[in-house]
């Protein structure tokens, strides 16, 4: 990139930010102490500064341990989950009409529909 030089009237090869400093330098916060830290630094662990990026790297994954018996016992208590009667609001339209409350016609036909019965 070039510039003007104000003395000779010419265009000079430009020599990045000299009279601004380097950008990369510039000091930043770091997004989890808020310390200033090198925007340069910054860019290559993530807005975190390196201390903050050691302890990110360090930090315990140990997530616990399972037993296979408590494995079964997880899988067994999960097991049910999504797979319960997708017509249940049918079956309890359809007992609140055989207990005698009354229904309006658009249930009374929903439930039917949805259970296939006249």
């Amino acid at each position: 990139m070039k510039t003007f030089d104000d003395r000779s009237g010419k265009a000079k090869a430009s020599e990045g930010h000299k009279e601004y400093g380097n950008p990369e330098d510039e000091l930043m916060p770091c997004s989890e102490c808020h310390g200033s830290a090198p925007r340069k630094v910054l860019v290559m662990f993530g807005s975190l500064c390196s201390g903050c990026y050691e302890r990110y790297r360090n930090r315990s994954t140990d997530v616990g341990v399972f037993t296979h018996q408590e494995k079964r016992a997880i899988v067994e208590k999960i097991a049910g989950i999504g797979r319960s009667d997708s017509k249940a609001w049918a079956h309890i339209l359809k007992a609140r009409e055989k207990a005698g409350d009354r229904l309006s016609s658009l249930q009374r036909r929903m439930w039917r529909e949805a259970l296939r019965e006249q």
